[in-house]
């Protein structure tokens, strides 16, 4: 006679199941987006999952990764070509006070932004609903969104003569997905001005010792 799973088993079997089936532990979101900033064009991949965000530009930013830790955000800005990283503690980017919102940094537009829009309707984008909002914010100028209800991105978001728009969407394995650092060098960035002799440091500091935007 067939034995049938105990109960406990069966349970254990659904929930490895639906894990799989879903990639709850082990994907992420991949989305590519054109900018028009007036005639200006560039490109952004924005690659997330439930700790971590990287932003890669095509402009002169490095690719920069955030992590949610307990205490609050990790910043690792990647050098790939000078074979570093430079990682700013969630102190270090309070004291410069850079210290991003994250859902900000996870959904792109500021959550408060989005709340203050209201509904004009709905869409498919990349084979996810979308809804589309609209309004004015607070300088008021006329704002319209397409916002991934279940993905938690917009698809199109304009606002005067800037424009964001998705251009590819992707469910991918979140190894692999972030850009590679474990062998490259790492800086801590409350250090790089205790370091005059080395030319990273020097060079990071020229160019970023200033402080800028957390995003």
């Amino acid at each position: 006679m067939r034995r049938h799973a105990s109960g406990p088993r069966i349970a254990l079997w659904l929930l490895a199941s639906c894990i799989a089936g879903q990639g709850w532990a082990a994907d992420a979101w991949r989305a590519e987006y054109e900018i028009h900033e007036g005639a200006r064009r560039h490109a952004l991949v924005v690659v997330r999952d439930d700790a971590r965000v990287e932003y890669r530009g095509s402009d002169a930013m490095p690719p920069r990764i955030w992590r949610r830790l307990d205490d609050g955000i990790e910043r690792t800005e990647v050098f790939s070509g000078r074979g570093a990283v430079v990682v700013a503690s969630p102190g270090d980017l309070r004291a410069l006070d850079e210290l991003p919102d994250w859902d900000t940094l996870a959904g792109i537009v500021p959550p408060s932004l989005r709340a203050s829009l209201r509904g004009a309707g709905s869409a498919q984008r990349f084979g996810e609903d979308a809804t589309r909002l609209a309004g004015r914010d607070a300088a008021g100028r006329r704002v319209t969104l397409e916002w991934l209800d279940a993905v938690g991105l917009p698809a199109d978001y304009r606002v005067a003569d800037y424009r964001l728009r998705l251009r590819s969407l992707e469910r991918v394995a979140a190894t692999g997905a972030f850009t590679a650092i474990a062998d490259l060098r790492t800086y801590d960035r409350a250090d790089l001005g205790d370091m005059p002799l080395d030319p990273f440091a020097r060079d990071y500091l020229d160019r970023f010792g200033k402080h800028r935007h957390a995003y």
